[in-house]
């Protein structure tokens, strides 16, 4: 049985704590978008590749990115 990897949400929340908002997803990108999260036991994945696939450019507030978050994921 595989297991699921919970932490995705908390490690990218983690990264994402000193971003002020509103803020661009070009804005985003030269932040955090170099860090580097783990995604699953055994992988990992730069913050700017999740954020290229972010549905909007630009975001309000942080319930609004992390719902853009949650549809690219």
């Amino acid at each position: 049985m595989k297991k699921y990897y919970v932490a995705t949400s908390h490690n990218i929340t983690k990264e994402l704590v000193d971003v002020d908002y509103p803020v661009t997803k070009d804005e985003l990108i030269k932040l955090v978008g170099d860090k580097e999260i783990q995604v699953d036991f055994d992988s990992k994945m730069l913050l700017k590749d999740l954020f290229i696939k972010l549905p909007l450019d630009e975001f309000s507030c942080a319930a609004e990115l992390y719902n853009n978050i949650s549809c690219a994921l």
